[in-house]
């Protein structure tokens, strides 16, 4: 796991490459700290290198409140509240979905399926 401190300057740096802590971290406005698993940081910037492309992150990491929050509606035990879930908007389906997904499937254990986004995962098997 990694913890980074939450300031402006850091949320304009890469976290790893092709990311920006401001992509990966939560969206409430109130979190000091953003935690994100090492593996999943890494399988992602291997997809969006394979890839080619810029991705849109929807959210990786979110605190407790943020996921319970009506806007999010997460699980209570959400994978974003540690850092090793991913949503990833969906591109066009002229502009490379089918290859992104066929990416996200080589490199994460569990994918999810929504209508904008996909959830992708380190969980090894479906809850």
């Amino acid at each position: 796991m990694r913890f980074l401190k939450n300031n402006l300057q850091a949320l304009n740096k890469d976290v790893i490459a092709h990311f920006k802590l401001k992509e990966l971290a939560c969206r409430c406005g109130k979190c000091t700290w953003t935690i994100l698993d090492r593996q999943a940081l890494y399988r992602l910037a291997t997809v969006r290198t394979a890839y080619g492309r810029p991705m849109n992150i929807n959210r990786m990491y979110s605190c407790q409140q943020h996921n319970r929050s009506k806007r999010v509606g997460g699980s209570k035990h959400s994978r974003h509240c540690i850092g090793q879930a991913i949503d990833i908007a969906k591109p066009a389906k002229d502009k490379g979905q089918a290859e992104l997904l066929a990416l996200l499937k080589l490199h994460f254990p569990y994918i999810k399926n929504y209508k904008t986004h996909w959830h992708v995962d380190m969980r090894s098997t479906k809850r």
